[in-house]
């Protein structure tokens, strides 16, 4: 609210995760939604990740329905990533996700304008970082040639 924000992403709003820290982390949904509606902050969407980057999914919870339980609570949009920071999810991830999603999907992780062609055919669109840095490298500055070519290939796929 104080910062004016239209969206949050949230990592695990629902379910449970063990991250590449070794810590076992649970879902936040309930405590956020009391708390968003005690602010009168519900116009603000929330984003959450189903599968999040950096962990494994608690024994049991695969992506259908970790999905199903995110939708279940409120979740505007869905992202999908691939296992770490930079690494795009396999294609058939997104595919089954937009199969089982009734919300949008966007993908957290590892698109490239070599690769968005083939993602948009199931994504409703990415957040991007690390592909538009010099050397793909998320620590340094923006490339502006590899926005442009990233662009490119996105208004391609807008096009046709």
């Amino acid at each position: 609210m104080a910062a004016g924000l239209d969206f949050i992403r949230i990592c695990i709003l629902t379910g449970a995760r063990l991250w590449d820290t070794g810590d076992l982390d649970r879902g936040c949904a309930a405590d956020l939604l009391r708390r968003r509606k005690e602010l009168g902050a519900e116009h603000i969407k929330l984003f959450a990740d189903v599968d999040k980057k950096h962990s494994v999914p608690f024994p049991g919870l695969d992506l259908e329905t970790h999905i199903e339980w995110t939708e279940f609570y409120r979740a505007d949009a869905l992202i999908v990533s691939g296992r770490m920071t930079g690494d795009a999810p396999p294609l058939e991830k997104v595919r089954r996700a937009r199969e089982v999603a009734t919300r949008p999907i966007l993908l957290g992780s590892g698109t490239t304008a070599e690769n968005i062609a083939d993602f948009l055919q199931y994504a409703d669109g990415a957040i991007v970082g690390s592909s538009l840095k010099v050397d793909g490298v998320a620590e340094n500055p923006v490339d502006v040639e590899r926005v442009r070519r990233y662009l490119a290939a996105v208004k391609g796929v807008r096009r046709g």
